[in-house]
């Protein structure tokens, strides 16, 4: 990071006073791409506990070997999680016993001005996977050894090292667990260093944090590719409406995790594109111990008694795709032919529209539902553990692809992702679920 480098032209187009200044935003500048989040991190530092805030802006930042290849906005579904593009890595091959051989970019520079080296990625593997239990967990799904992840073959080639052979390695390869930090960079401060500061390779450098408040990125001179924007600015703002604001009255470029009726609203403002990205969330019903959601006669009559295009209506404005059939005649056979049903349903607060809806369908087919509303996860788990619930409703996600669906789980409905910018700004949102901000090379403004 460069101390004290808050430039004009950032100063101008965010209005503020000095880099930790606050107030009313100016019309964005055409060198700048501002992005305005629901929330930011607290820290910048990718062997942090797992939080989605922190997954959102360290995915948008990492540079990993690999990356997943672009999903298309609009898509039903994204591209397979193996399908991998180099970053960081110019080529790889797999070998035989399932170890993966990469050879590095030679203009890969860091905003330090290190060049990229083997030993680089063997330090971030190695530090990653002593701190960050979230990073261990992904090495198992990968086969990746945790004790010896990466032998330095030469400056510039490494192997990667797995104890089995597994077909997501380079998938999870492209996650932000993995990432190649500047060793030099990082040694050369002292400990605590990156919950402020950033040692990417990458296409921005880090130019001013204030944790949950703003990020500012200037681009890094020694970048291998041109890059639309000089500086991006990312803002949190809790409220989706003020996020639409900005970006309709040109102060910002982009926002995301609106909800739905917002959203809506995005649709038809002009100068704004609203994208829907390919969903890897799902809703689903999961059932408790011993409910009747499990199995059988009942949980067919259930199933089919839910009308999941009604929840895409009522709780996603319509933008979600249902999941599934619904069959009222089926459900009413099968439920009269049963003895009657009493359900406990729960869910969290922000899933408690959700449940409003599935509980007042199967009311309407004379099935007796009780409703409980819990802030806990644990306690969520806790009482689908011991059978105190008949079902909790829940979103489950994937960063590899489309969440996967347990056996015995009610799907209900497929959750897109969003992408509202400037109408000017075009391509931004192809990568996976979000775009990450070197993807900004590729956008005309």
């Amino acid at each position: 990071m460069k101390p004290g480098l808050c430039t004009v032209a950032l100063l101008a187009a965010l209005a503020l006073a000095g880099c930790g200044g606050g107030g009313a935003r100016g019309a964005a500048s055409s060198r700048t791409f501002i992005d305005v989040v629901p929330a930011l991190p607290s820290t910048l530092d990718p062997a942090a506990p797992s939080n989605p805030t922190l997954a959102s802006l360290e995915t948008s930042l990492a540079g990993t070997l690999v990356r997943p290849v672009a999903g298309r906005p609009g898509a039903a579904s994204l591209p397979p999680p193996t399908a991998v593009t180099g970053y960081l890595a110019r080529a790889w091959r797999i070998l035989p016993d399932g170890d993966a051989v990469f050879d590095l970019r030679s203009d890969a520079v860091s905003a330090f001005g290190h060049t990229l080296s083997g030993a680089d990625v063997r330090y971030s593997f190695v530090r990653e996977l002593s701190r960050s239990a979230a990073a261990r967990a992904l090495a198992g799904l990968a086969g990746l050894s945790i004790a010896d992840p990466v032998t330095v073959l030469s400056r510039s080639r490494v192997r990667i090292n797995v104890v089995t052979r597994r077909p997501l390695l380079l998938a999870i390869l492209a996650n932000y667990r993995f990432a190649i930090l500047d060793s030099r960079a990082v040694r050369a401060h002292g400990p605590g260093w990156l919950r402020g500061a950033l040692a990417f390779y990458g296409a921005y450098e880090l130019e001013g944090f204030v944790p949950g408040v703003r990020v500012l990125l200037v681009a890094n001179p020694r970048y291998w590719a041109p890059l639309a924007f000089a500086h991006v600015a990312i803002e949190a703002s809790p409220s989706a409406a003020l996020r639409l604001a900005d970006v309709g009255t040109r102060s910002a470029s982009h926002t995301s995790g609106l909800d739905w009726a917002t959203f809506a609203v995005a649709t038809r403002t002009a100068g704004v594109s609203a994208a829907l990205l390919p969903s890897t969330t799902v809703e689903e019903l999961v059932p408790g111990l011993g409910s009747p959601l499990a199995g059988g006669a009942a949980r067919r009559a259930l199933s089919a008694a839910i009308d999941r295009a009604a929840i895409a209506r009522g709780a996603f404005g319509g933008f979600a795709r249902a999941y599934g059939g619904y069959d009222p005649a089926l459900a009413r056979r099968l439920l009269a032919a049963g003895r009657p049903l009493r359900l406990t349903l729960a869910a969290g607060p922000a899933l408690s529209a959700d449940l409003r809806i599935v509980a007042g369908q199967l009311r309407s087919f004379g099935v007796a539902v009780r409703t409980r509303v819990i802030a806990s996860a644990a306690t969520l788990a806790a009482l689908l553990r011991r059978g105190a619930v008949s079902g909790v409703i829940v979103r489950t996600s994937s960063a590899l692809s489309a969440a996967p669906v347990a056996p015995g789980d009610i799907p209900l409905v497929s959750i897109p992702s969003q992408s509202v910018s400037l109408s000017t700004i075009t391509g931004y949102g192809g990568y996976a679920t979000q775009a990450t901000y070197y993807d900004l090379l590729r956008l005309a403004s």
